[in-house]
């Protein structure tokens, strides 16, 4: 009776050693081949988010498996100038992935002084004042013949149209 409760003892034994040999083998061609597999809860897999294009801090990003974009983009810190309408914020990343975050093709351009519609204008790249006076309503005080109206503007530029001078001003300044 000894020794056949010693021949089970020693099938289980075997049988365990090479459930732990299958196992193993599994991890390591898994690493091997840099794919990354859903494992018991001790195995978390990590994943490379590499984030380029319009954000504050390109680069890889490692996070566990199956968490949302979401995360990681609050993280990267996107530009005011980019274009999110194409990453859905909830998608899971379940393996290495490279993500290039487009710009807007625009510009931001505040206009102030004798404008009835003061604030932030939207325009195409490469535009000119021209192209932003042909879009103001201006006041009747306003003078626009003083601004440079072949320039092209820049990007979170500040335009001011002032009011015109008056005629009376303009004797007294040439006495």
């Amino acid at each position: 009776m000894r020794a056949s409760l010693l021949f089970w003892e020693q099938v289980l034994v075997g049988l365990a050693w090479f459930s732990f040999c299958l196992w193993v083998g599994f991890l390591f061609e898994a690493w091997w081949r840099q794919e990354r597999v859903p494992g018991p809860l001790f195995f978390h897999s990590k994943v490379c988010l590499t984030l380029r294009g319009a954000i504050q801090r390109p680069g890889p990003y490692w996070i566990k498996a199956g968490k949302p974009v979401h995360g990681v983009l609050i993280r990267a810190r996107p530009q005011r100038n980019a274009d999110l309408s194409g990453i859905d914020p909830g998608e899971r990343i379940l393996k290495d992935r490279e993500l290039t975050i487009p710009a807007f093709q625009c510009l931001k351009v505040e206009v102030r002084g004798e404008v009835l519609n003061q604030g932030v204008v939207v325009l195409p790249l490469q535009s000119s004042l021209s192209s932003l006076i042909s879009l103001l309503e201006l006041t009747q005080e306003a003078d626009a013949t003083l601004l440079s109206k072949a320039r092209k503007l820049k990007d979170g530029e500040v335009i001011y149209i002032k009011k015109k001078l008056q005629p009376e001003l303009l004797k007294n300044k040439a006495l």
